[in-house]
């Protein structure tokens, strides 16, 4: 039996043990209160840059991330004063961590204003650059658009080299601030530049994980490569040659994401089918988003709060921006109007980080938002990719027909899902070598860069310039921006291991998710997303002990089995689609647009005492369309050219084209649906219901003024009562 002095001690150290942890933890507690302000000045700065590009807004965002870099440094500054030793709490030791080495923030002030600068001019050039071509001045947008729909060799491969070529100018800038990374590393306490993006990851040893990863993909990703290739080979008649595609055949700028030529697969028509139906019941910017929520409420029992819809801009330009504001999960997206199974894809990860958020509010710490990159966000953006082209969804939003095959249900998906996610993965790692191994050979001229840039993108990718060697890389905001691509490329390969754990399967699901039955354990991991490494939430609650590509292996095994047998019996592969196909489908698609994006009509009446409101009657898709688009792989001519043209075409090219609109989205997905009116109640019971109001108001106010942090700590839905 122990003394009594023994005890007595015993219980001393453990008394101060919980006081230095209650100290440690009111600390870090104000400091994450603190980095809350400072990101919000920052995100309102990015928001407006983003929505209105000019050199004012561009001056704020430099002022607002030159103020937030500093913030993050004197914070750092404030903790080693206040030198935290002998914490018991694990979570209070991630924590520190966190704000004692918070990445790039910690340069010196020259090298912080240095890369921020050239961040802002990238990001200004990328976005507003123009060039002009027989007296036409081409966009962004317009590059796009040519990329993506019809167009030949050669008009394609001037405006994809021209566009990118706007941006040469900014290389050698590029070249000085690629160099930070090195400085960075080494003021956050790190041996070099791998182990610091490993560090910003959270993940040891990712790289050579995932060059481990990668070597089990490669027969797979070749054969995916060598698939197309063969494909734009038939449609464009080029002899490809050295096992590459060229860039500006893949419908987009960048050239990472390959969904853009699904027409080129032998699943076309099902894909005219789907981007006909997306314009058709007008699943284009807030109403896809609110269509994602179906899948949220499936999954993760969650759908975007009000303040979402509220503050998001659905009428802007794409590649879409997801902003954080901070506070309470509060995230707010900026993307376009345009029907593409990519933007299709794009808004489902989006929605999902957006609910991710959402539930870490309440437990998360800022400081993992703000100095980290989560490859577990990641990872459910991507299963939300992945459940989206699935039969069932699919069907449920009436893009595709019951009627279509099985086996070529499953093809579709399969192919949306492997042209999303190999050639993604494979740019994720080709980029972030192509930079270490920059830094680490000294080979950092603006020549070098470009020439090192092309190899690996060869290498890797498949992927090659054509002898144009455009800086393409100028054009990705995580490059110029010094950011590891690494939590991305895990957290993709994490997507189906989570797919595998939630289904218990890695086969294509063909019915819905249920409804109202997440998966307690992955909700759980989600919500303490931001308290501890993602690493160890994996482990913990899904008993994930490593990030392996078996599962999307499995996932793909179909196709890679269907391709190859199509590599052995071309002949029965449907044809490429014709350009006069391309071309109808093209008119069709425009008038779809018009109808979509057209202003509602109405007509307003007024009298002495009331005003009302009369909206044009819209016809019902079932006695205003004719059948689907049948696009016949082996024909010349569209044969069922009359089928989706509108019932009045000389009205559809009008300017009151909203009379004939088609389809309109399901009212299980209108959230905001103000159709019905609300019951009224009678004069005593408002007068009562005002009063209760006022009298919580008042004593909301009260308890956030003088008990904020103990409010904090309430779970958000009784916050927000």
């Amino acid at each position: 039996m122990l003394p009594k002095w023994t005890c007595a001690i015993l219980s001393l150290l453990v008394f101060s043990s919980a006081l230095r942890d209650f100290e440690v933890e009111s600390f870090i507690e104000m400091t994450e209160l603190a980095y809350e302000d400072a990101c919000l000045e920052a995100a309102k700065a990015e928001w407006s840059f983003v929505n209105d590009m000019d050199d004012r807004s561009r001056d704020n965002w430099t002022t607002a991330q030159l103020n937030y870099g500093l913030f993050k440094k004197n914070q750092t500054q404030e903790i080693l004063e206040n030198s935290i030793k002998n914490v018991t709490n694990e979570s209070l030791k991630y924590k520190h961590e966190l704000a004692e080495k918070p990445g790039d923030a910690l340069l010196n002030d020259e090298d912080w204003k240095s890369l921020v600068l050239f961040i802002g001019e990238a990001e200004f050039l990328r976005r507003t650059a123009r060039y002009t071509e027989e007296g036409k001045e081409f966009t962004r947008d317009d590059v796009e658009r040519l990329l993506f729909h019809g167009g030949t060799v050669k008009e394609k491969r001037a405006a994809w080299s021209s566009w990118h070529s706007q941006l040469a100018p900014i290389t050698t800038n590029f070249s000085r601030s690629l160099t930070l990374v090195r400085e960075a590393a080494k003021v956050n306490g790190m041996s070099d530049e791998r182990s610091y993006w490993e560090l910003l990851s959270g993940y040891p040893n990712g790289y050579k994980n995932a060059e481990e990863q990668w070597r089990q993909l490669l027969s797979l990703h070749g054969k995916i490569v060598g698939f197309v290739r063969s494909r734009l080979s038939e449609k464009y008649g080029l002899p490809l040659e050295n096992n590459t595609v060229p860039a500006y055949l893949l419908g987009s700028l960048q050239g990472f994401d390959w969904t853009n030529i699904m027409n080129l697969m032998p699943q076309s028509n099902l894909t005219y089918e789907i981007r006909k139906n997306l314009w058709k019941k007008e699943l284009i910017g807030r109403t896809l988003y609110k269509s994602v929520s179906s899948i949220g409420s499936a999954v993760l029992n969650q759908v975007p709060e009000a303040e979402f819809w509220e503050n998001s801009q659905f009428n802007g330009t794409c590649p879409s921006e997801l902003i954080s504001f901070c506070r309470d999960g509060e995230m707010r997206v900026s993307t376009c109007s345009e029907a593409s199974i990519s933007n299709y894809l794009d808004a489902h990860k989006n929605v999902a980080k957006i609910l991710v958020n959402q539930m870490m509010a309440d437990h998360a710490s800022m400081l993992s938002t703000a100095n980290r990159y989560s490859a577990l966000e990641e990872a459910m953006a991507q299963l939300f990719a992945i459940l989206s082209v699935s039969p069932a969804q699919l069907q449920s939003l009436g893009l595709i027909r019951s009627t279509n095959g099985t086996e070529e249900l499953q093809m579709l998906s399969l192919m949306i899902t492997a042209l999303d996610v190999l050639p993604s993965v494979a740019y994720y790692l080709s980029a972030d070598l192509w930079r270490i191994n920059a830094l680490e050979n000294e080979t950092i001229s603006s020549d070098d860069l470009i020439d090192s840039w092309w190899r690996h993108r060869s290498e890797y990718e498949g992927v090659a310039s054509d002898s144009l060697d455009p800086p393409t890389f100028l054009d990705d905001s995580y490059i110029i921006s010094n950011k590891p691509y690494l939590p991305k490329l895990v957290g993709t390969i994490l997507a189906f291991q989570l797919y595998e754990y939630i289904m218990e399967s890695t086969e294509v699901r063909y019915s819905h998710v249920e409804a109202n039955r997440p998966n307690h354990a992955l909700v759980k991991m989600i919500q303490y997303g931001g308290v501890e490494n993602w690493m160890d939430l994996i482990q913990k609650h899904l008993e994930l002990d490593e990030i392996s590509v078996e599962s999307l292996l499995s996932f793909l095994l179909p196709l890679e089995e269907y391709i190859e047998r199509a590599n052995d019996e071309l002949e029965d592969l449907p044809k490429i689609i014709t350009a006069d196909q391309e071309r109808e489908f093209q008119r069709l698609e425009q008038i779809y647009r018009e109808q979509a994006l057209a202003p509602k009509t109405t007509t307003i009446s007024t009298t002495p005492t009331t005003t009302t409101t009369t909206a044009k009657a819209v016809p019902s898709s079932e006695t205003q369309t004719k059948p689907p688009l049948d696009l016949k792989s082996d024909s010349k001519t569209v044969t069922n050219e009359q089928a989706d043209k509108p019932s009045n075409v000389e009205a559809a090219n009008s300017t009151t084209t909203n009379e004939n609109s088609y389809e309109n989205l399901s009212k299980s997905f209108d959230m905001d649906d103000e159709s019905e009116e609300e019951p009224k109640m009678n004069t005593s019971k408002a007068v009562w219901a005002v009063a209760a109001v006022l009298v919580a108001t008042v004593t909301i106010c009260v308890i956030a003024i003088f008990g904020r942090r103990r409010c904090r700590k309430t779970p958000k839905n009784r916050r927000y009562v």
